[in-house]
């Protein structure tokens, strides 16, 4: 098992969180500025915590065309698509704490922007059925086995 993902494999783990971030704040129809932030603070803290080479700092605000071809292709493309089999690969790949470490990180990353969708009075659940719907299906396809204990204290 490798130590340590190549520069692209970083690429695509970067292009793969970014992509379910959005598609998790998106879940409810729209992404709030407080789901955005989220999404940045989670890229971001990609980079802190794993090294360099994960993300463009420019393409970390999608322009609204590219949220809205996001949301009309739908979570299901996107899970189905390159992307996501290319990140479990590398995922899979992965010595086993490494793997785990990115596993929490993306499980934490996900439901901090789901979280980040509690209406401005913090009425409501903070993740709505929409959302976990998403975060299970995120979470099944990238074969995260820990991350379900996570959506489980959530509720």
């Amino acid at each position: 098992m490798d130590a340590s993902p190549s520069g692209e494999e970083r690429r695509t783990l970067g292009r793969c969180l970014y992509t379910l971030l959005f598609l998790i704040s998106g879940a409810d129809g729209h992404a709030s500025t407080r789901e955005v932030r989220a999404i940045e603070d989670a890229l971001q803290g990609l980079e802190e915590r794993f090294g360099p080479g994960h993300i463009d700092l420019i393409d970390l605000r999608p322009s609204s065309i590219q949220r809205a071809r996001l949301a009309s292709e739908g979570l299901g493309f996107h899970l189905q698509g390159e992307e996501i089999a290319q990140a479990r690969q590398i995922l899979d790949r992965m010595a086993p704490t490494l793997r785990s470490a990115y596993e929490e990180f993306f499980a934490r990353s996900c439901l901090a922007v789901a979280s980040a969708s509690v209406d401005y009075l913090g009425l409501g659940p903070r993740i709505n059925e929409d959302e976990r719907i998403r975060l299970r299906e995120i979470f099944l396809r990238l074969g995260f086995s820990s991350a379900e204990p996570l959506l489980a204290v959530e509720e």
